[in-house]
């Protein structure tokens, strides 16, 4: 399965659990569920990932300790939230 596919299969497990046929993931139906979801085809899905992804990071504040996790740029949290 490709990379892309098994992120979506995770993303979506909790919801909806009826889209694993025999060990294996019917791929339209995680598209449909996808779209159900999110509004989203699965090229806009990948699309958005690949974009997103060079900003996920992972820090450690230097003044709390507290570890966490977001998207960031040029050292400046875009958006982020506490590791629990």
């Amino acid at each position: 399965m490709n990379d892309i596919y098994e992120l979506l299969a995770e993303l979506l497990t909790d919801k909806h659990q009826d889209f694993l046929i025999e060990n294996d993931y019917d791929l339209s139906k995680l598209e449909d569920l996808l779209y159900e979801e999110y509004e989203i085809s699965i090229v806009n899905f990948e699309k958005l990932i690949n974009d997103l992804l060079p900003f996920c990071i992972i820090a450690k504040s230097e003044l709390t300790d507290i570890i966490y996790q977001g998207f960031g740029h040029n050292g400046v949290w875009l958006y982020e939230r506490e590791v629990e």
